[in-house]
């Protein structure tokens, strides 16, 4: 029996290795043009998707970046965020076995693992002095404050409607990027010059959006990226992980195991529907791939202390839809064909290395304002 177990274990295990080594095999033919493959057909459109795959992604990875300073307390921020995403997005990129999935911070990675528990206890002054009040009026509130007192009415602290303006921000980022989406279908100007325009279409959207709200001049929301490359806690960049002391390694390999199977099904769903047959994928796919370097992309962020990254599902898709291909020649009132998705790996490359940079384009990242992107 037991010959017999270790048969089937010794057989599970070939099986393993010999799907990693054929899928090796698969991919290796595609490899040199996963690169070159970014400057043919349409160069406009592998470059319009970079930016708009910097864009995107860099403002998820800051949002959950300040969400994470928020839930673990000034232990890892932006900058852990940032770090990990040009890595991870770096790597998986140029070796992945589908370098159309696209790596960023996920909620339940965020939400379910780097969420400990904190007991904090508040001192409160236990005497409170009050003083009899005197009413002014026609004074700023500015001034009240100055003074000492507290300005009470409906017309002291009023603000304009940031709200508003936000909303009508996203809204009409959405049209402008959708309305030049639909161009490349029109019949005004030539065929090239409305496919580089709707390629460029979230970017057009993003630049417009950006200086109408700069015009206006309220106060948005901005992207607040870190001005310094230093960890947010005061500690090196290399964990020592001599000094974890084993109970706390034996207590923590339980919800290891729990975030293995939500690593695997993250990034097995969001590599299946990429890989579906609908999108015509030409070079195959890559899932034991995927995993193993995924595997070491959370090996070298444990010892830096980085959060740690799968596909995300929307950036994934998005990242598909700007590089599909369709018939440029089609009979009068047909529908132009659909051809397939433009394989490569150097959008994905390039996207995550600006993300990586993104430190240090601090004055131009701040500009960009969260309803817009």
């Amino acid at each position: 029996m037991d010959g017999q177990k270790y048969w089937f274990t010794h057989k599970h295990d070939k099986d393993q290795v010999s799907k990693e080594i054929t899928m090796r095999r698969t991919k290796k033919p595609w490899f040199i043009s996963d690169f070159t493959d970014f400057f043919t057909v349409r160069f406009s459109q592998s470059l319009a998707a970079t930016i708009f795959l910097f864009f995107a992604n860099i403002t998820s990875i800051i949002t959950f970046g300040a969400v994470m300073e928020r839930t673990l307390h000034h232990q890892m921020a932006s900058m852990e965020a940032i770090l990990s995403g040009g890595i991870s997005g770096v790597l998986f990129a140029a070796f992945s076995g589908q370098p159309l999935n696209i790596l960023s911070a996920t909620g339940p990675t965020l939400e379910v693992y780097e969420s400990p528990c904190f007991c904090y206890l508040n001192a409160t002054d236990g005497d409170l002095n009050r003083t009899d009040s005197v009413r002014l009026k026609d004074i700023s509130a500015e001034e009240c404050e100055i003074r000492g007192g507290e300005a009470v009415g409906l017309q002291c602290h009023f603000k304009p409607d940031v709200y508003m303006l936000s909303v009508l921000l996203t809204f009409g980022t959405f049209a402008l990027a959708y309305a030049l989406n639909i161009f490349r279908h029109s019949r005004f100007f030539g065929s090239t010059f409305r496919q580089t325009l709707s390629d460029f279409g979230v970017v057009v959207a993003i630049v417009v959006m950006t200086a109408f709200s700069l015009f206006v001049g309220l106060d948005v929301p901005s992207l607040h990226v870190p001005q310094s490359f230093k960890p947010t806690l005061d500690r090196p960049w290399f964990i020592d992980i001599s000094r974890i002391p084993l109970h706390v390694a034996l207590i923590s390999s339980l919800p290891a195991a729990f975030y293995t199977i939500l690593i695997v099904m993250d990034q097995q769903i969001t590599a299946v529907i990429i890989n579906r047959r609908d999108n015509l994928l030409r070079k195959g796919h890559g899932y034991h791939l995927d995993l193993l370097v995924i595997g070491l992309l959370v090996l070298v962020c444990s010892f830096l202390g980085l959060p740690f990254y799968v596909a995300a599902t929307v950036l994934s898709v998005m990242h598909v839809n700007c590089l599909r291909l369709y018939s440029e020649s089609s009979a009068p009132g047909e529908i132009p064909r659909f051809l397939g998705v433009k394989e490569q790996r150097l959008t994905g490359i390039f996207a995550h290395i600006l993300i990586g940079l993104s430190v240090f384009l601090t004055r131009v990242i701040k500009v960009d304002e969260k309803p817009i992107i």
